[in-house]
């Protein structure tokens, strides 16, 4: 029993490390199956007799979880203003160049 329950928080630490590595690299659908991977091991884990036992630690799970989800809002965040800055250079642009054609 103790030796599933090991084997669980080391693959839970393992998912967050690729996790963690997924972000850093923007690899989403990466990061979409790790996820999955992990709410199927936290199912799986939930029906486990040591799972009460367990619970305290799923606590730092879930903070690294919320890190990481910070994160990716972080990254979200930065590329929706490069988005939003490309949108304005572009327009910038046309406008530029119709003018200089002579267009209006």
């Amino acid at each position: 029993m103790l030796n599933s329950q090991q084997h669980a928080e080391h693959q839970m630490q393992s998912l967050f490390a690729s996790m963690s590595s997924y972000i850093e690299q923007r690899n989403w659908g990466k990061l979409r199956d790790a996820d999955r991977q992990l709410l199927v091991l936290i199912e799986e884990a939930k029906q486990a007799p040591w799972f009460a036992a367990f619970s305290p630690k799923l606590v730092k799970f879930k903070a690294q979880y919320k890190k990481n989800i910070a994160l990716i809002s972080e990254q979200q965040n930065e590329l929706e203003k490069k988005m939003i800055r490309h949108q304005h250079d572009r327009e910038g642009i046309v406008a530029y160049k119709q003018l200089m054609s002579g267009d209006s």
